[in-house]
């Protein structure tokens, strides 16, 4: 059985998926070797660079949007499980996300 807040990392980068979606899509979710990868694919899937720019750079409370706001949490429930994770977007109409845990 997996953690509780891994599995609250999953449920938050579905949920970041889906946010990237905007024209709808498929969100495909795979457990293995200690992490997660979110997969959405659909018509101009993306994520906001300001979401983005959250993940890499890391953001105070007081700098977080209503945009941003999903991805601050997200990371950090991935870092309180032991985490990082990463966004992807080097692909047409395909956004990753993957999470590692204890590395």
């Amino acid at each position: 059985m997996l953690p509780r807040l891994v599995i609250k990392s999953a449920m938050n980068m579905v949920l970041m998926g889906i946010e990237a979606l905007l024209r709808g899509g498929e969100i495909t979710v795979s457990f293995d070797n200690g992490g997660i990868q979110v997969v959405a694919v659909g018509q101009g899937a993306r994520v906001e660079e300001e979401s983005q720019k959250t993940l890499a750079e890391g953001t105070s409370v007081d700098s977080v949007t209503p945009r941003s706001i999903q991805t601050f949490f997200t990371g950090h429930v991935v870092a309180a499980a032991g985490g990082t994770i990463r966004i992807d977007a080097s692909e047409t109409d395909k956004i990753t996300l993957n999470a590692v845990f204890g590395a």
